[in-house]
Protein backbone atom coordinates (compact mmCIF):
# COMPACT_ATOMS: atom_id res chain seq x y z
CA UNK A 1 0.00 0.00 0.00
CA UNK A 2 1.19 3.41 -0.68
CA UNK A 3 1.96 6.22 2.04
CA UNK A 4 2.50 9.55 1.72
CA UNK A 5 4.78 12.10 3.01
CA UNK A 6 3.14 15.81 1.83
CA UNK A 7 4.87 17.97 -0.64
CA UNK A 8 7.99 15.94 -1.16
CA UNK A 9 9.42 17.73 -3.76
CA UNK A 10 12.70 20.14 -4.19
CA UNK A 11 11.90 23.31 -2.40
CA UNK A 12 14.77 25.33 -3.61
CA UNK A 13 12.96 26.68 -6.01
CA UNK A 14 9.05 26.31 -6.84
CA UNK A 15 7.42 23.13 -9.22
CA UNK A 16 3.57 24.00 -10.10
CA UNK A 17 1.88 21.23 -9.90
CA UNK A 18 -1.27 21.57 -12.00
CA UNK A 19 -4.13 20.05 -9.24
CA UNK A 20 -7.60 20.35 -8.51
CA UNK A 21 -8.32 19.38 -12.21
CA UNK A 22 -12.30 18.70 -11.42
CA UNK A 23 -13.57 21.90 -9.70
CA UNK A 24 -11.64 23.73 -12.73
CA UNK A 25 -12.98 21.66 -15.17
CA UNK A 26 -16.05 20.82 -14.01
CA UNK A 27 -17.16 17.69 -15.33
CA UNK A 28 -19.99 15.69 -14.17
CA UNK A 29 -23.68 16.43 -13.72
CA UNK A 30 -25.11 19.88 -11.88
CA UNK A 31 -25.36 18.01 -8.54
CA UNK A 32 -21.83 18.58 -8.50
CA UNK A 33 -21.77 22.68 -8.88
CA UNK A 34 -21.74 22.98 -4.82
CA UNK A 35 -19.23 21.26 -4.20
CA UNK A 36 -16.92 22.30 -6.64
CA UNK A 37 -17.70 25.42 -5.50
CA UNK A 38 -16.41 24.43 -2.21
CA UNK A 39 -13.29 22.81 -3.47
CA UNK A 40 -11.97 25.75 -6.03
CA UNK A 41 -12.45 28.19 -2.54
CA UNK A 42 -10.54 25.35 -0.41
CA UNK A 43 -13.54 24.76 1.91
CA UNK A 44 -12.28 20.53 2.15
CA UNK A 45 -13.70 20.00 5.51
CA UNK A 46 -17.19 21.52 4.18
CA UNK A 47 -16.87 19.21 1.35
CA UNK A 48 -16.71 15.78 2.83
CA UNK A 49 -20.24 15.95 4.69
CA UNK A 50 -22.01 16.35 0.94
CA UNK A 51 -20.07 14.42 -0.82
CA UNK A 52 -20.49 11.50 1.71
CA UNK A 53 -24.41 12.26 1.72
CA UNK A 54 -24.59 12.07 -2.21
CA UNK A 55 -22.70 8.49 -1.96
CA UNK A 56 -25.32 6.86 0.18
CA UNK A 57 -28.08 7.61 -2.43
CA UNK A 58 -25.57 7.10 -5.63
CA UNK A 59 -22.56 4.85 -4.30
CA UNK A 60 -21.60 4.01 -7.75
CA UNK A 61 -20.60 7.75 -8.70
CA UNK A 62 -17.41 7.54 -10.14
CA UNK A 63 -17.10 11.56 -9.51
CA UNK A 64 -18.09 12.03 -6.09
CA UNK A 65 -15.44 9.75 -5.59
CA UNK A 66 -13.17 11.51 -7.15
CA UNK A 67 -14.45 14.90 -5.44
CA UNK A 68 -13.83 13.38 -1.90
CA UNK A 69 -10.11 12.41 -3.03
CA UNK A 70 -9.42 16.09 -3.97
CA UNK A 71 -11.23 17.03 -0.78
CA UNK A 72 -9.26 14.87 1.41
CA UNK A 73 -5.97 16.08 -0.26
CA UNK A 74 -6.59 19.21 0.63
CA UNK A 75 -7.01 18.63 4.25
CA UNK A 76 -3.76 16.83 4.02
CA UNK A 77 -4.95 13.35 4.30
CA UNK A 78 -2.98 11.99 1.49
CA UNK A 79 -3.59 8.44 2.18
CA UNK A 80 -7.25 8.91 2.44
CA UNK A 81 -7.13 10.60 -0.69
CA UNK A 82 -5.26 7.85 -2.48
CA UNK A 83 -7.43 4.98 -1.28
CA UNK A 84 -10.78 6.77 -2.80
CA UNK A 85 -9.40 7.48 -5.96
CA UNK A 86 -7.53 3.61 -6.30
CA UNK A 87 -10.77 2.51 -5.75
CA UNK A 88 -12.87 4.78 -9.02
CA UNK A 89 -9.71 3.31 -11.36
CA UNK A 90 -10.06 -0.28 -9.68
CA UNK A 91 -13.72 -0.28 -10.80
CA UNK A 92 -13.52 2.06 -13.53
CA UNK A 93 -9.70 1.21 -15.49
CA UNK A 94 -9.96 3.52 -18.13
CA UNK A 95 -11.60 7.13 -16.31
CA UNK A 96 -8.82 9.36 -17.63
CA UNK A 97 -9.49 11.80 -14.62
CA UNK A 98 -8.72 9.29 -11.73
CA UNK A 99 -5.82 8.49 -13.42
CA UNK A 100 -4.78 12.12 -13.49
CA UNK A 101 -5.55 13.14 -9.98
CA UNK A 102 -3.75 9.84 -8.61
CA UNK A 103 -0.90 10.85 -10.46
CA UNK A 104 -0.76 14.16 -9.50
CA UNK A 105 -1.60 12.99 -5.74
CA UNK A 106 1.44 10.49 -6.01
CA UNK A 107 3.89 13.41 -7.81
CA UNK A 108 2.91 16.15 -5.27
CA UNK A 109 3.82 13.12 -2.50
CA UNK A 110 7.66 12.70 -3.97
CA UNK A 111 6.39 9.42 -5.95
CA UNK A 112 7.76 11.34 -9.57
CA UNK A 113 8.38 8.07 -11.13
CA UNK A 114 4.91 6.30 -10.46
CA UNK A 115 2.82 9.44 -10.74
CA UNK A 116 4.22 9.65 -14.29
CA UNK A 117 2.94 6.45 -14.90
CA UNK A 118 -0.81 7.16 -13.80
CA UNK A 119 -0.03 9.93 -15.91
CA UNK A 120 0.72 8.39 -19.31
CA UNK A 121 -2.41 6.24 -18.59
CA UNK A 122 -4.79 9.61 -18.07
CA UNK A 123 -3.13 10.87 -21.65
CA UNK A 124 -4.25 7.07 -22.59
CA UNK A 125 -7.29 7.34 -22.21
CA UNK A 126 -8.13 11.10 -22.02
CA UNK A 127 -11.23 12.03 -24.44
CA UNK A 128 -10.10 15.98 -24.80
CA UNK A 129 -7.50 18.27 -25.07
CA UNK A 130 -8.65 20.44 -22.11
CA UNK A 131 -7.82 17.23 -19.80
CA UNK A 132 -3.93 17.27 -22.02
CA UNK A 133 -3.00 20.59 -20.95
CA UNK A 134 -3.04 19.62 -17.57
CA UNK A 135 -2.11 16.20 -17.86
CA UNK A 136 1.10 18.01 -19.50
CA UNK A 137 1.93 20.02 -16.83
CA UNK A 138 1.29 17.91 -13.72
CA UNK A 139 3.81 15.45 -16.18
CA UNK A 140 6.70 18.17 -17.00
CA UNK A 141 6.24 18.66 -12.94
CA UNK A 142 6.94 15.21 -12.45
CA UNK A 143 9.86 14.90 -15.10
CA UNK A 144 11.62 18.01 -13.06
CA UNK A 145 11.66 16.26 -10.34
CA UNK A 146 13.25 12.94 -11.52
CA UNK A 147 15.75 15.63 -13.15
CA UNK A 148 14.38 14.77 -17.02
CA UNK A 149 15.00 18.14 -17.81
CA UNK A 150 14.42 17.86 -21.32
CA UNK A 151 11.22 16.01 -21.00
CA UNK A 152 9.89 18.35 -18.99
CA UNK A 153 10.44 21.10 -21.69
CA UNK A 154 9.34 19.24 -24.47
CA UNK A 155 5.89 18.83 -21.99
CA UNK A 156 5.76 22.36 -21.76
CA UNK A 157 6.06 23.02 -25.47
CA UNK A 158 3.29 20.73 -26.04
CA UNK A 159 1.30 21.98 -23.39
CA UNK A 160 1.67 26.01 -24.89
CA UNK A 161 0.07 25.03 -28.20
CA UNK A 162 -2.86 23.89 -26.03
CA UNK A 163 -2.38 27.08 -23.81
CA UNK A 164 -0.32 29.87 -24.78
CA UNK A 165 -0.45 31.72 -21.50
CA UNK A 166 -0.19 28.97 -19.45
CA UNK A 167 1.87 29.95 -16.40
CA UNK A 168 2.43 26.91 -14.94
CA UNK A 169 3.96 25.85 -18.18
CA UNK A 170 6.11 29.87 -18.29
CA UNK A 171 7.14 28.34 -14.45
CA UNK A 172 7.79 24.51 -15.57
CA UNK A 173 9.83 25.48 -18.70
CA UNK A 174 11.96 28.40 -16.88
CA UNK A 175 13.32 25.20 -13.88
CA UNK A 176 14.16 23.27 -16.63
CA UNK A 177 16.46 25.83 -18.22
CA UNK A 178 17.85 26.75 -15.05
CA UNK A 179 19.14 23.22 -13.89
CA UNK A 180 20.40 22.66 -16.78
CA UNK A 181 22.41 25.59 -16.46
CA UNK A 182 21.02 27.98 -18.40
CA UNK A 183 19.38 30.50 -16.44
CA UNK A 184 19.32 32.98 -18.96
CA UNK A 185 17.08 31.09 -21.17
CA UNK A 186 15.06 30.54 -17.84
CA UNK A 187 14.29 34.52 -17.44
CA UNK A 188 12.85 35.47 -20.36
CA UNK A 189 9.83 32.64 -18.99
CA UNK A 190 9.44 33.95 -15.98
CA UNK A 191 9.32 37.78 -16.89
CA UNK A 192 6.64 36.99 -19.56
CA UNK A 193 4.59 35.45 -16.78
CA UNK A 194 5.04 38.54 -14.62
CA UNK A 195 3.94 40.53 -17.20
CA UNK A 196 1.16 38.37 -17.38
CA UNK A 197 0.18 38.30 -13.85
CA UNK A 198 2.47 40.02 -11.23
CA UNK A 199 0.57 38.56 -8.55
CA UNK A 200 1.92 34.78 -9.33
CA UNK A 201 4.15 33.92 -6.16
CA UNK A 202 5.41 31.18 -7.86
CA UNK A 203 6.68 33.35 -10.92
CA UNK A 204 8.21 35.94 -8.63
CA UNK A 205 9.88 33.54 -6.22
CA UNK A 206 11.61 31.73 -9.18
CA UNK A 207 12.74 34.98 -11.14
CA UNK A 208 14.42 35.34 -7.28
CA UNK A 209 16.01 31.77 -7.50
CA UNK A 210 17.30 32.04 -11.31
CA UNK A 211 18.72 35.37 -10.40
CA UNK A 212 20.89 34.02 -7.18
CA UNK A 213 21.52 31.19 -9.64
CA UNK A 214 23.18 33.89 -11.64
CA UNK A 215 25.50 34.85 -8.63
CA UNK A 216 23.29 38.31 -9.17
CA UNK A 217 22.00 38.30 -4.98
CA UNK A 218 21.76 41.96 -4.90
CA UNK A 219 18.85 41.43 -7.44
CA UNK A 220 17.44 38.25 -6.27
CA UNK A 221 16.68 39.66 -2.99
CA UNK A 222 14.16 41.96 -4.74
CA UNK A 223 12.03 39.32 -5.43
CA UNK A 224 12.35 37.45 -2.67
CA UNK A 225 11.26 40.43 -0.70
CA UNK A 226 8.06 40.60 -3.18
CA UNK A 227 7.24 37.05 -2.71
CA UNK A 228 7.38 36.80 1.04
CA UNK A 229 5.17 40.02 0.56
CA UNK A 230 2.58 38.03 -1.85
CA UNK A 231 2.61 34.62 0.74
CA UNK A 232 4.77 35.56 3.94
CA UNK A 233 4.13 31.72 5.02
CA UNK A 234 5.93 30.41 2.24
CA UNK A 235 8.99 28.92 3.51
CA UNK A 236 11.09 28.25 0.93
CA UNK A 237 11.50 31.96 0.04
CA UNK A 238 12.89 32.76 3.42
CA UNK A 239 15.57 29.81 2.77
CA UNK A 240 16.38 31.20 -0.63
CA UNK A 241 16.30 35.14 0.83
CA UNK A 242 18.82 33.56 3.64
CA UNK A 243 21.06 31.89 1.05
CA UNK A 244 21.34 35.54 -0.90
CA UNK A 245 21.77 37.19 2.32
CA UNK A 246 24.88 34.91 3.18
CA UNK A 247 26.28 35.38 -0.09
CA UNK A 248 25.94 39.03 0.42
CA UNK A 249 27.96 38.98 3.57
CA UNK A 250 25.26 39.01 6.20
CA UNK A 251 25.20 35.59 8.13
CA UNK A 252 23.65 37.53 10.93
CA UNK A 253 20.37 38.33 8.56
CA UNK A 254 20.84 34.99 6.62
CA UNK A 255 20.81 33.15 9.99
CA UNK A 256 17.26 34.89 11.22
CA UNK A 257 15.36 34.20 7.44
CA UNK A 258 16.69 30.56 7.48
CA UNK A 259 15.19 29.84 11.19
CA UNK A 260 12.00 31.51 9.81
CA UNK A 261 12.04 29.00 6.94
CA UNK A 262 12.60 26.26 9.07
CA UNK A 263 9.90 27.11 11.93
CA UNK A 264 7.39 26.89 9.05
CA UNK A 265 8.63 23.77 7.53
CA UNK A 266 10.85 21.20 9.22
CA UNK A 267 10.25 19.33 6.24
CA UNK A 268 13.02 21.09 3.59
CA UNK A 269 16.18 19.53 3.31
CA UNK A 270 17.87 22.40 1.13
CA UNK A 271 17.04 25.17 4.29
CA UNK A 272 19.20 22.84 6.45
CA UNK A 273 21.61 23.04 3.93
CA UNK A 274 21.82 27.01 3.85
CA UNK A 275 22.08 26.63 7.61
CA UNK A 276 24.57 24.94 7.51
CA UNK A 277 26.08 27.08 5.43
CA UNK A 278 25.37 30.27 7.21
CA UNK A 279 26.68 28.30 10.75
CA UNK A 280 30.31 27.45 9.10
CA UNK A 281 30.35 31.39 7.64
CA UNK A 282 30.18 31.79 11.69
CA UNK A 283 32.59 29.59 12.76
CA UNK A 284 30.00 27.00 14.30
CA UNK A 285 30.95 23.52 13.11
CA UNK A 286 29.00 21.43 15.56
CA UNK A 287 25.97 23.27 14.53
CA UNK A 288 26.93 22.85 10.96
CA UNK A 289 27.42 19.80 11.14
CA UNK A 290 24.29 18.59 12.76
CA UNK A 291 22.34 20.23 10.09
CA UNK A 292 24.32 18.63 7.39
CA UNK A 293 23.12 15.03 8.88
CA UNK A 294 19.27 16.72 9.26
CA UNK A 295 19.70 17.41 5.52
CA UNK A 296 20.49 13.78 4.34
CA UNK A 297 18.20 12.63 6.49
CA UNK A 298 15.15 14.62 4.94
CA UNK A 299 16.38 13.44 1.05
CA UNK A 300 18.79 16.18 0.37
CA UNK A 301 20.80 13.61 -1.71
CA UNK A 302 17.99 12.12 -3.58
CA UNK A 303 16.55 15.30 -4.38
CA UNK A 304 20.28 17.99 -5.08
CA UNK A 305 23.00 15.20 -5.20
CA UNK A 306 25.72 14.59 -3.08
CA UNK A 307 26.82 18.38 -2.03
CA UNK A 308 25.64 17.54 1.90
CA UNK A 309 28.03 14.60 1.67
CA UNK A 310 30.96 16.37 0.49
CA UNK A 311 30.16 19.03 2.85
CA UNK A 312 30.15 16.38 5.85
CA UNK A 313 33.49 14.92 5.10
CA UNK A 314 35.25 18.44 4.08
CA UNK A 315 33.52 19.46 7.60
CA UNK A 316 32.70 17.31 10.00
CA UNK A 317 35.18 14.15 10.46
Amino acid sequence: MTYFVLMNLPKRNLILLAFLFLYVNGFGQSDFTEMRKLLSDAKWSAVIPKVKQYLKKNPDSDTAMLIKAEAYWGLRKGQEAYVNVSTVIEKSPKFAEAYFLRGSLLVTAGQAVQGKNDLAMALKYMVNDTLKKHILLARSSANLATMNYQASIDDCKAGLLLDSVGHGFFSNLAMAYNEMGLPDSALPWLYRSYALDSTLFYTVMNIGFVLSSKKDYAGSMEWFDKAIKLDPDAAYSYSNRAYAKLKLGKPSDALTDVNKSISLDKTNSYAFRNRALIYLEMGKKDKACDDLKKAIELGFREQYGKEVDELLKENCQ
